[in-house]
């Protein structure tokens, strides 16, 4: 099975499933998790691999995300105006450019430091509006043209949509090595193996959610 599964598992109770902003949060929360035991994490980035048949990914050609060193203020959920980061550096961004906002957006230490923009989807028919599937690029571009490092990752389930998996192939194409993919199946196995607690959630039930991993995507 896939994560999807377990996004829409309320479903089955006729309980509406919980939104992409109770999985985001979850995500940043974890991420703060692993700055706070100084444990070197590394979640796994990923492309389309454009065959007719399984595996339908495999391993990127840009570096992983490492997360050891990603602290509370380094990271922003759902922010408004994000392009005003930016705009002390390369002056004002077109309107159109910065009509979005990105669930989460990170800033990892470095000199001078990187960034990433991180769109999370759960669901199977979540997918990218028209304005997100320009912009996106546009910003990313524009960033990396004036030698500010950034990099677009969507964040979802192996068992996404055929949409998205189509928009995740036209973001690759377009950005190659910028763009990546982020699996909610390879994040629920990091947080069992950095033994990563909140509440009575039992992430450890959650792995049969991630088998799908091992089918779908390329040794």
């Amino acid at each position: 099975m896939n994560a999807t599964y377990l996004f829409e598992l309320t479903k089955a109770t006729n309980i509406p499933p919980s939104s992409e902003h109770f999985w985001t949060t979850l995500f940043v929360v974890f991420l703060s998790y692993l700055s706070s035991i100084k444990q070197a994490t590394t979640i796994r980035a990923w492309e389309c691999r454009f065959g007719d048949s399984r595996p339908w990914y495999k391993r990127s050609q840009q570096a992983d995300l490492n997360f050891e060193k990603v602290a509370f203020d380094d990271f922003a959920i759902e922010p408004k105006g994000v392009t005003d980061v930016w705009s002390n550096l390369i002056g004002r961004i077109d309107p159109k450019i910065g009509g979005i906002d990105p669930d989460i957006i990170l800033k990892f230490k470095a000199v001078p430091p990187s960034w990433a923009l991180i769109e999370n989807k759960v669901t199977t028919s979540a997918a990218l509006n028209s304005n997100q599937l320009t912009a996106y690029p546009e910003l990313v571009e524009l960033l990396n043209k004036n030698s500010i490092e950034c990099r677009l990752f969507l964040l979802q389930s192996v068992g996404c949509g055929d949409k998205l998996y189509e928009q995740a192939g036209q973001l690759q194409n377009r950005l190659g090595t910028q763009f990546g993919i982020l699996f909610w199946e390879d994040i629920f196995r990091e947080m069992v193996r950095t033994k990563f607690k909140i509440g009575h959630l039992d992430f450890g039930s959650w792995m049969e959610f991630t088998t799908a991993l091992d089918s779908e995507c390329e040794a």
